[in-house]
């Protein structure tokens, strides 16, 4: 009996779209490999890419809790890139990071510049309401809004 140890391996049923199979077929072939041997390479290379992604992420994360620059929100790009710092107005620079739920860069037509939209939480829970009737709003780019009840409409111009 050999030193080396065999790694432990537990069964795993899976279904695979057809495409992806006749894929994993031919990869086999080329390789001159068993099936088994091509899914676990690709589930490894792919997972070990996924974790190094998504421990990066979290460990930027916890940087950002653990030294929070005043007034700056360090954005994540992807990997091998630095952070872009965005400083905030005072208003959100007080706000922990968690509160940021949704950031875009979002081209401004009439100024010609960039500009970041930022979706905040504020914690604040929104009071029940015991009216009965409801309203459709959609937030758009050249009237602000636009709403309806199924009945009216309305737009909002702020012109």
């Amino acid at each position: 009996m050999s030193g080396a140890s065999v790694p432990k391996t537990t069964q795993v049923n899976i279904r695979v779209p057809d495409e992806v199979l006749a894929q994993i077929d031919e990869l086999a072939a080329l390789m001159q490999r068993p099936r088994s041997f091509v899914v676990v390479q690709v589930l490894r290379d792919f997972i070990a890419a996924e974790l190094e992604d998504a421990r990066s992420v979290a460990q930027e994360v916890a940087d950002i809790e653990a030294h929070p620059e005043a007034g700056v929100l360090r954005l994540a790009r992807c990997r091998g890139h630095a952070p872009v710092n965005v400083v905030l107005p005072d208003h959100l620079a007080a706000l922990p990071a968690r509160c940021f739920v949704e950031i875009r860069l979002v081209w401004d037509r009439v100024a010609c510049r960039y500009t970041w939209h930022l979706v905040v939480d504020d914690g604040i829970t929104p009071v029940p309401t015991t009216a009965m009737g409801m309203a459709g709003v959609d937030l758009g780019e050249i009237h602000p809004a636009a709403l309806t009840d199924g009945t009216d409409a309305t737009i909002i111009a702020c012109r």
